[in-house]
C-alpha cells in the first residue's frame, strides 16, 4: 500500500482530520504533530519516514515533494476569509511569530494594510512551493503571482484528496471506505482556537475589502469544493448499480440507454411518454449498449433559454466531439460511429436557466436546460 503524506497547510483543521486518520493505522506507523519538514535540510528524513511509516502529516517548507513519487498527498483547504481571520487571531496568541508584536499594536485595520501580504493566499503559496522547485528569493519579483496561477493545476493534480476544512466530518468513513481501513476515531478534536477579543465580522469587513489577499486562495477553495462534490458523490454511489429502471430511457433484448448523471431526478409523464429534464448542471452523461447500431436519437421536447443547435455532445472520456443532426422538430441525432458497443457520451449545453429567469409569470427556480423524450438507437 503506498504511504499516504498529509501535507499539512496551517489553519485549515489538519491536527484534527490528521489525528483521526492516524487512529486507522498502528501508532508506529504514524509520524504526526511534528516539528515541519523543510527543504533541503529534510530531504533525507523524508525518505526514512516513506520507507518506514505508512501515514506522515507535516507542515512542508519548500519543494520537498516536488520529485516525489509513488505517495498518495492529501491536503484540507478552508474558506480563504475565515483562515485569514484564524491566522491572524493565531499572530495575535503566539508571541514567537515575528508579526505578533504588530498584530497587538495595530488595529486590524492598520495590520491588514501594512503586513497583509504577508499573509496573502498562503494556502496556495504553501501547496504550490511544496510540489515545484522554485528559488523561493523571487517571491518579490514582477510575475510572481502569474507564476502561482500558472502552477495551481499541476499541483492539483498531484493530490490523491483535497477535502474543505468544514467537510472532514463526512469524508472520514468515506475515506475508510475508500482506502478499506478500518473507521476512524471521529470523535477527536485538536487545536480548536481560543476566544479573541477581536471581532469576526470586523475583520471579514477589512478582508472582503481586500480581495487581493485572497484571490488566488479563491480558486484554489472553489476547486476544493469542486472536488469534494465530485468524489463525495462517486463514494456515495459505489456499489449502487448506475444502470435502474429509474434512469433507463430506453431498452430490447440486447441494447439500452441509460441516463447516469446530470438529470433531474424524476422523469415526468407527457403524452404517454416518459421525459426527463437535464439539470441543474451543464453536463449530462449517457449511458449505452449501441450492439450494431449507428445513431442515438432522442427528441428534445421543450428547451429554457437555449437553441437546440447549443447541445454539443461529446465521448467519455476522450472527449471526442460527437457529430449531431437537427432533425425536424427538436430531434437530435448523435452519430455514435467510432464508438465500442458500450460507451458513455456527455451533453453539455453552455448555460443551465431557471423558468424565474426565461418566463415573465413563473415562479419556477429549479434549474433545468432541456427535455428530452422518445430516445432510441437507429
Amino acid at each position: 500500500m503506498r504511504p499516504i503524506f498529509f501535507l499539512h497547510l496551517t489553519k485549515t483543521g489538519g491536527q484534527t482530520l490528521a489525528a483521526r486518520l492516524a487512529s486507522a493505522f498502528r501508532p508506529e506507523r504514524v509520524h504526526m504533530l511534528q516539528p515541519p519538514l523543510r527543504w533541503p535540510d529534510h530531504a533525507d528524513r523524508l525518505t526514512q519516514l516513506l520507507e518506514t511509516r505508512d501515514f506522515i502529516e507535516s507542515h512542508v517548507l519548500g519543494p520537498l515533494l516536488a520529485k516525489c513519487q509513488g505517495i498518495d498527498i492529501l491536503t484540507t483547504v478552508r474558506d480563504p476569509i475565515e483562515r485569514l481571520i484564524s491566522a491572524y487571531k493565531h499572530i495575535r496568541r503566539e508571541p514567537a511569530i515575528p508579526l505578533h508584536r504588530a498584530a497587538l499594536s495595530l488595529t486590524p485595520l492598520e495590520f491588514f494594510d501594512n503586513f497583509g501580504d504577508q499573509l496573502a493566499d498562503d494556502q496556495s503559496r504553501s501547496l504550490i512551493h511544496a510540489l515545484n522547485h522554485f528559488d523561493l528569493s523571487l517571491m518579490a519579483a514582477d510575475g510572481y503571482r502569474s507564476w502561482l496561477l500558472e502552477q495551481l493545476p499541476a499541483a492539483l493534480r498531484r493530490l490523491r484528496w483535497l477535502i474543505p476544512t468544514e467537510s472532514i466530518d463526512e469524508f472520514c468513513p468515506l475515506w475508510a471506505g475508500e482506502t478499506g481501513h478500518l473507521p476512524v476515531a471521529r470523535e477527536i478534536m485538536l487545536n480548536r482556537a481560543r476566544p479573541d477579543e477581536v471581532a469576526d465580522w470586523e475583520l471579514r469587513r477589512i478582508i472582503n475589502a481586500r480581495p487581493e489577499l485572497t484571490a488566488l486562495d479563491s480558486v484554489l477553495w472553489t476547486e476544493a469544493r469542486r472536488w469534494w462534490r465530485d468524489w463525495r458523490n462517486t463514494r456515495l454511489l459505489a456499489g449502487v448499480p448506475r444502470r435502474t429502471p429509474a434512469t433507463e430511457a430506453f431498452s430490447d433484448d440486447s441494447r439500452g440507454i441509460w441516463l447516469t448523471a446530470g438529470w433531474l431526478p424524476t422523469p415526468q409523464l407527457e403524452e404517454g411518454r416518459r421525459e426527463w429534464w437535464a439539470g441543474p448542471g451543464c453536463t449530462s452523461t449517457v449511458e449505452i449498449r449501441r450492439g450494431t447500431a449507428r445513431h442515438l436519437v432522442v427528441d428534445i421536447s421543450v428547451i429554457i433559454g437555449l437553441g437546440r443547435e447549443q447541445i454539443a455532445v461529446f465521448a467519455r472520456p476522450t472527449f471526442q466531439r460527437l457529430p449531431t443532426r437537427l432533425e425536424g422538430e427538436g430531434r437530435l441525432r448523435i452519430d455514435l460511429t467510432g464508438l465500442g458497443e458500450d460507451a458513455e457520451i456527455t451533453l453539455i449545453v453552455p448555460e443551465v436557466l431557471s423558468a424565474i429567469q426565461v418566463f415573465p409569470s413563473d415562479t419556477d427556480i429549479t434549474r433545468r436546460s432541456f427535455a428530452a423524450t422518445n430516445w432510441r438507437l437507429e
